[in-house]
């Protein structure tokens, strides 16, 4: 009978009673292995405690041969739950991340504009523009990607995105109406620990800044004498 892959049940082959005698198995993963295993001692149990009740007249040797065949089953019960193969869940291996909250002060992407760039007509009829939208979220992503695949041209069988023509379109640093101009030029030369290419050989009344006329106080600069002249630093210190 260990030739298929499980035994089948007792009920439904009585002669595999001969098979299910064996406490002591390597692996223990058929369900049905187990029951029948569990019936057979259960039987053998009540077979000889009921010859002794009836040569002693008395229930003990019942209930003494009933608790012999748990204790023995026990073992084979615990190999069953150590061993038996892994079932599918179907759950999610990798926990789920909770959606961020999108602002409603941004601009989504559209059939028309789907990377949230500025349009020219937006300067003049809506001037009032919020940032682009964080394209990070997957919701935003997934948007994105569905108008460009629908209104520019694209390869239809890329189903994993690996040939869509994206990188020729230009995405702005700045996504507002007028340009936030102050933190990109902050961002490109002001950046704290990482200025005056690196080496931290800062000009004097730079505020940290590579460039003095980016500096906040621009009066202390020209307390300084810090000056542009024909593309040149000058400083009278």
């Amino acid at each position: 009978m260990k030739g298929i892959l499980c035994d089948p049940y007792i009920w439904e082959r009585p002669t595999i009673v001969f098979n299910s005698l064996s406490l002591v198995k390597d692996e223990q993963n058929c369900h049905s292995e187990l029951i029948n295993t569990i019936i057979t001692w259960i039987l053998i149990g009540l077979f000889a405690g009921g010859l002794l009740t009836y040569g002693l007249k008395s229930n003990i040797p019942l209930v003494v041969s009933l608790v012999v065949v748990f204790i023995l089953l026990a073992p084979v019960v615990y190999r069953y739950q150590r061993y038996r193969l892994p079932v599918e869940p179907f759950r999610a291996l990798v926990p789920e991340s909770p959606i961020e909250e999108v602002p409603e002060t941004v601009s989504f992407p559209t059939a028309a504009n789907p990377f949230m760039n500025v349009l020219l007509n937006e300067i003049k009829y809506n001037p009032t523009r919020p940032p682009a939208a964080d394209v990070q979220d997957k919701k935003v992503a997934k948007s994105l990607d569905d108008f460009f695949r629908v209104q520019f041209t694209s390869d239809p069988t890329d189903v994993f995105g690996k040939t869509q023509s994206q990188r020729q379109f230009i995405v702005m640093p700045s996504t507002t109406v007028p340009n936030d101009v102050d933190s990109y030029q902050d961002w490109l030369y002001k950046i704290p620990g990482k200025t005056c290419k690196e080496g931290g050989n800062c000009l004097p009344g730079t505020d940290g800044a590579g460039i003095p006329w980016l500096n906040a106080d621009r009066a202390t600069n020209a307390s300084k004498g810090i000056f542009k002249q024909e593309g040149l630093l000058i400083s009278s210190a």
